[in-house]
């Protein structure tokens, strides 16, 4: 089933909400056959390591520093 058709969130979450638009990086790390993801207990939840991008900042610059902050890696390529 291709996951266009199908949209799942938690049965609490509002839906009918503003939205807020960020600009965000994430990297898809592999190791193998294994994916680095990371757990966000503020979220209870996996994800890619990456984050939001700075006003004036360029995407891949944040990729590298969010990936730097988060996991103490470093980006060897985009």
């Amino acid at each position: 089933m291709p996951f266009e058709h199908e949209i799942f969130h938690a049965e609490n979450l509002n839906l009918l909400g503003n939205a807020y638009v960020r600009i965000a990086a994430r990297a898809v790390i592999l190791d193998g056959d294994s994916i680095l993801l990371i757990y966000s207990p503020s979220g209870n939840e996996y994800k890619f390591p990456g984050g939001g991008v700075e006003p004036g900042e360029a995407i891949d610059a944040a990729l590298v520093r969010e990936v730097r902050e988060e996991v103490g890696g470093v980006v060897s390529s985009i």
